[in-house]
């Protein structure tokens, strides 16, 4: 199981590296499955800011949209965060 701080490293460095990263929301805001790739540094920054201010999980069980999607499997992991107004987040971890 990886930590909070370490689940966030992930995020910057697959960002960073133009590589995509598989997550998923639901509650307020909005939800769905996103493949996010090709993102501007402010994008980057923002996200880890807001991932940094939100409680940590740790690892879940995938939600529906994560485990139905092409790019789930059983060598993923999957963490996720929340906001304290009903939103959250999970990031599949490979």
């Amino acid at each position: 199981m990886k930590t909070k701080k370490e689940v966030i490293e992930f995020v910057k460095s697959e960002l960073s590296s133009n590589n995509a990263l598989i997550l998923a929301t639901s509650g307020n805001g909005g939800s769905g499955l996103a493949l996010i790739q090709n993102q501007e540094d402010d994008f980057i920054n923002n996200l880890i800011s807001e991932l940094k201010g939100y409680s940590f999980d740790g690892i879940v069980d995938a939600c529906n949209d994560i485990r139905e999607s092409e790019y789930y499997n059983d060598n993923c992991e999957v963490y996720q965060f929340n906001d304290d107004q009903g939103y959250s987040i999970q990031i599949v971890v490979f």
